[in-house]
């Protein structure tokens, strides 16, 4: 029976946690980042993929504005609650309990220096599961952090009081060329930390890191679950179920980029300039700068931000 994955101490938390209490099945934990969004919806390109009728393609949104967490409800068919009361946008709170659809969260401070009942809670959880230090890097480099902040202002273009619709022409939005998934690094940050987890647990490295691949696939965060999988099959050449899994891995990966490059182009377009920066923004993140999809990306971000300025 292969083992559970490796429970990060309490002390490892650097930022808050939402806690995903999945019914008949282990907790997931996800650190919230404030320098980028968490999506959850049943689209494979959500940062938590929820396979559930209840739950919308794209459903919830939490990010981090103003010196606060806040989530938003992105008209979902079946609607987003916080502490069992409907909500459209809420700042959330220590403690409070999110419902998207049939879904249960809670969302907890971080746990640094904590002990006794409520660092016992917050290990319970099943963990910590970090998005990779390579993920942070490119927003550093490519200067995404302004992007996100800019998505709080409103788009500037003008409308027809009539119809609502907008009156500027639209330009044709540059397109990124289709492509395999980038390359995979076996030796990314992300199986790093899963390796020292591993040993301080004492469990078996492939064991940790195929368990560890299987949550961040179940996850949505294709580029660490290929990175996890290919580590495992490192050590292991002749294990059939990481194959698979890489390969499952892979195929999501480049599906998630083609939707965001899609949904990019479409909301430029319909001069939906915020939303095409951020899916130009989550393409960038999903792949290596000398992918021309990459490239591509980053035009439609200093496009768009051209396109805004005027």
């Amino acid at each position: 029976m292969r083992r559970e994955s490796p429970i990060v101490p309490e002390d490892k938390a650097e930022r808050p946690l939402l806690i995903w209490e999945r019914e008949g099945a282990r907790r997931v934990t996800f650190e919230v980042w404030p320098e980028r969004p968490i999506t959850i919806g049943r689209d494979q390109s959500s940062t938590v993929v929820i396979d559930s009728a209840f739950v919308s393609k794209s459903h919830a949104v939490i990010r981090y504005v103003a010196g606060q967490y806040q989530v938003e409800d992105l008209k979902s068919a079946n609607g987003t609650r916080v502490n069992g009361q409907p909500i459209a946008m809420s700042v959330l709170a220590p403690g409070d309990v999110l419902e998207v659809g049939d879904q249960r969260f809670v969302f907890r401070e971080k746990t640094t220096g904590r002990s006794g009942a409520a660092g016992e809670a917050a290990a319970a959880s099943g963990g910590l599961h970090k998005n990779t230090k390579l993920m942070l890097t490119a927003i550093g480099s490519l200067g995404l952090f302004g992007v996100l902040f800019s998505l709080m202002a409103p788009s500037s273009a003008p409308t027809d009081p009539a119809s609502g619709r907008a009156t500027e022409a639209r330009a044709e939005a540059p397109a990124a060329p289709a492509g395999p998934a980038p390359a995979v690094d076996p030796n990314a940050a992300a199986v790093k930390e899963v390796l020292e987890h591993a040993q301080q647990a004492g469990v078996k490295p492939v064991d940790a890191l195929f368990d560890e691949g299987n949550i961040a696939l179940e996850a949505g965060r294709m580029r660490e679950a290929a990175q996890l999988f290919a580590a495992v099959l490192a050590r292991d050449p002749k294990n059939d179920a990481a194959v698979r899994r890489l390969d499952e891995a892979k195929t999501r990966w480049v599906r998630a980029i083609a939707d965001h490059v899609a949904e990019a182009e479409r909301a430029y377009n319909e001069l939906r300039l915020n939303d095409a920066m951020l899916e130009w923004g989550q393409v960038a993140q999903l792949t290596d700068d000398n992918d021309p999809r990459h490239k591509a990306a980053l035009a439609g971000i200093e496009r768009a931000q051209k396109q805004m300025a005027r």
